[in-house]
């Protein structure tokens, strides 16, 4: 297991075959080729935001950099020591790869998905494997259709139509 002082050098990039999703705060990862779940909390959502919104990689000492930015800790060594072992759990899951830093990463100003908004700093947290019930196609073809049709009631709805029931 590697410290974070060893790995500030490397770059962290989502791997390609995931979905990311966060409702208030808290996120869902799915992983599309082996179908595992995993559950963050509000800090781990923000790494995860954070690094979908820079799809090309962002070096670990600005995720950590915006961490400190984004939350505010008593103890700066904190957020150092959370991020080292959230990265090894997620090298661990194999939800990251991490890649040496392309030359120019010092310069580069790197996108913050939740803006300037501090809040107070919780350890980033997974759990794997979410207990998911199989969902067949029949399923998911319902489930767009009840999305579409729940989008164009809004739509309508925006619009001033009064018809729904």
């Amino acid at each position: 297991m590697m410290k974070l002082k060893e790995k500030e050098e490397l770059q962290l990039r989502l791997k390609d075959n995931l979905v990311v999703t966060s409702l208030d705060g808290e996120g869902l990862i799915f992983e599309v080729d082996t179908q595992k779940t995993f559950w963050v909390n509000e800090t781990a959502a923000f790494v995860f935001k954070l690094l979908e919104a820079n799809h090309e990689g962002i070096p670990l000492f600005s995720v950590k950099s915006l961490l400190q930015e984004q939350y505010s800790t008593d103890d700066g060594n904190e957020i150092t020591q959370d991020l080292a072992t959230f990265v090894n759990r997620l090298e661990q899951y194999d939800l990251v790869s991490v890649e040496p830093s392309s030359n120019g990463a010092n310069e580069k100003k790197f996108k913050n998905p939740n803006g300037e908004t501090i809040k107070s700093y919780s350890k980033p947290i997974i759990n794997r494997e979410i207990a998911v019930l199989p969902i067949t196609g029949a399923q998911v073809r319902a489930a767009h259709m009840a999305a579409s049709r729940s989008a164009a009631v809004s739509r309508a709805s925006a619009a001033g139509f009064r018809g729904f029931r």
